[in-house]
């Protein structure tokens, strides 16, 4: 037989109160928002959007209900959850845990690591439990079997990833971005989606973030707390006491024998004792029973009145000294004048001794200092200095130099990064602060990230990497593992975003978080391939080779000697000895020597030396 309504109130603030036949009490707000408490003490809430929560008397128990079918339930025994879509989640008292998703595959775990997930195509991952064996079989049986799992993380078939640490604990990422993690000592927290958390601590309390800001937390013994994202407050212990406030000013509070009150918004309070009567009306301060959480006031004790101090006497008057005149201050001395350092002039600039309007449009200008410089339509230009070293800037604000020797240079991007070489090597400083360097000498490179993650590495593939937490891998050389404790083949992702990948033969690759790929083989030799597509290859003798997005190229060999060709058609070449040559698509080409001496012949023909 359904509870037929017995009493109706209309309270102040517009919410209505019903009493009915089987002892509960239901208040309903004008939002659609209502509050039941039973006559057990059991207590439902049930919200505008549909969605629903209870809690047992006792507190130790409850569920609740989403507006799209998502439901949850939790108690002594743990906690369950089936959302719409068909999963389910479950966690368990002992620490054990389940799961399923809707495509067919499942999880599950005990309380010290150890599971299994199998996967829908047939393949299960076995875990063994914590610094145990991960063992992944596929459909067909074969299996692959990976000794202390917590070196790294692991990509499932299904999208999904897993790492494991070596302090035991784990951390499950779905295909759909909710995290999961999961420690040794049983605790735990999950980060979804949607920005919701979860925290799960190792003696059964925890705490729910909405991703409102709305805060939930309960403890081992039944007791919580609510925060609403608007400011509404609730908590409760384990005997069934709870009170609660909202933004409007309404409260109220119930207690384990009973009793109950309530504040309207303009703060008139009605309070009623644990048989049902109502035992006071008025204003809240007025109001007899006390809220729970709360101790009855005690009596202040007695104030002793302040001792009564005499009145104050007057001193004597009291006669002023003499007053001094003041000293007189000489007047000042001017100091002698103070000659001026001499100043030297500046430096004299080159003035331009001969120019020639070039049939392509361009211009070339010879200086007083023995410089020569062109300067194109574009706005490029190239200029041969008097020592025999050139130098180039463009357009967009880039600009390099060359030795004479051809030897050394430098280059400045117009993002700022720069870079410099020479027979020892080279080194680059990016516009982010990020730097590189390789050394000719002996084969060895050194970078710097801006997160402080820095590298070094000889040429035989050894050195270490320190990352900005202060962890530090170290790598032997080529033909050996990596040195890390228990590190085997495979791919692995570091904390700054990046993943590095061993192979058996030797090589291994690393991709850097902004997709930079690096491949380093067995013998010394490996590329980069940048992500705006140009490729950087090496050699162990010490060449190599770049090229560019737009299809130019260049190459370099241990002697000094290289050569470029640009995707216009342009195209250089210099041995080691600072020798070279030049040419460009309109017909323009040149020589330079290590003495100086060079050329340069234009597209009519007309040629000049010097």
């Amino acid at each position: 037989e359904e509870p037929t309504v017995v009493n109706t109130v209309e309270n102040p603030d517009g919410s209505t109160t019903e009493e009915f036949s089987d002892g509960s009490v239901k208040t309903t707000y004008q939002d659609g928002y209502s509050e039941t408490t039973f006559a057990d003490g059991a207590k439902l809430w049930e919200y505008p959007h549909g969605g629903s929560s209870y809690m047992s008397a006792d507190c130790m128990s409850g569920g609740w209900s989403e507006p799209d079918g998502s439901s949850g339930a939790w108690g002594p025994d743990g906690s369950k959850t089936e959302f719409s879509n068909g999963s389910t989640m479950n966690w368990n008292s002992d620490g054990t845990s389940e799961w399923s998703k809707v495509d067919g595959s499942s999880g599950q775990f005990d309380n010290m690591g150890a599971g299994t997930i199998n996967y829908p195509d047939g393949t299960t991952a076995t875990i063994d439990g914590w610094g145990g064996t991960y063992t992944y079989t596929d459909a067909d049986g074969n299996t692959i079997s990976m000794n202390e799992y917590d070196i790294g993380s692991f990509h499932n078939p299904d999208g999904t990833i897993e790492a494991f640490n070596d302090d035991g604990s784990s951390t499950f990422l779905t295909r759909n971005g909710d995290e999961f993690t999961y420690n040794a000592d049983g605790s735990g927290s999950a980060e979804f989606i949607d920005g919701s958390t979860e925290i799960h601590n190792a003696d059964g309390s925890g705490q729910w973030t909405g991703r409102d800001g709305s805060v939930s937390t309960w403890e081992t013994d039944g007791s919580g707390s609510w925060t609403g994202a608007d400011g509404s407050e609730s908590k409760w212990d384990s005997e069934g006491n709870s009170r609660w406030s909202n933004t409007d000013g309404s409260s109220g509070w119930y207690k384990s024998d009973g009793s109950y009150s309530y504040t309207n918004t303009d703060g008139h309070t009605e309070q009623w004792d644990g048989q049902g009567n109502m035992v006071y009306q008025g204003p809240a301060e007025d109001a007899p029973m006390i809220p729970p959480f709360e101790e009855a006031p005690h009596e202040p004790p007695p104030v002793e009145p302040p001792p009564v101090e005499p009145p104050p006497v007057e001193p004597p008057p009291v006669e002023p000294p003499p007053v001094e005149p003041p000293p007189v201050e000489p007047p000042p001395v001017e100091p002698p004048p103070v000659e001026p350092p001499p100043v030297e002039p500046p430096p004299e600039e080159p003035t331009v001794v001969n120019s020639v309007e070039n049939p392509d449009g361009s211009t070339t200008e010879e200086y007083s200092d023995g410089s020569v410089t062109t300067t194109y339509q574009d706005g490029f230009t190239e200029t041969v200095h008097a020592d025999g070293s050139m130098s180039w800037t463009d357009s967009m604000g880039g600009s390099s130099t060359m030795s004479a020797d051809g030897m050394s240079g430098s280059w400045i991007s117009p993002d700022g990064s720069s870079g410099s070489w020479d027979s020892e090597g080279s080194t680059t400083t990016f516009a982010n602060g990020a730097s590189s360097s390789w050394s000719n000498a002996d084969g060895s490179s050194t970078w710097t990230n801006i997160d402080g993650t820095s590298g070094t590495f000889n040429a035989d593939g050894s050195g270490t990497i320190t990352y900005s937490d202060g962890t530090v891998e170290e790598f032997d050389t080529w033909s050996t593992n990596n040195t890390v404790p228990g590190t085997e083949y495979g791919e692995f992702t570091n904390p700054d975003g990046s993943s590095d990948t061993f192979n058996e033969d030797g090589s291994s690759g690393h991709t850097d978080r902004f997709g930079n790929i690096h491949l380093y083989n067995a013998d010394g030799s490996g590329s980069v391939t940048y992500l705006d597509g140009s490729v950087d290859n090496f050699y162990p003798d010490g060449s190599g080779s770049w090229t560019g997005t737009d299809g130019s190229t260049s190459t370099w060999n241990p002697d000094g000697s290289g050569t470029w060709n640009g995707a216009d058609g342009s195209h250089s070449q210099w041995d080691g000895q600072g020798n070279g040559s030049w040419s460009n698509p309109d017909g323009t080409s040149g020589t330079y020597n290590a003495d100086g001496s060079g050329s340069m012949t234009y597209p009519d023909g007309t040629t000049e030396t010097w």
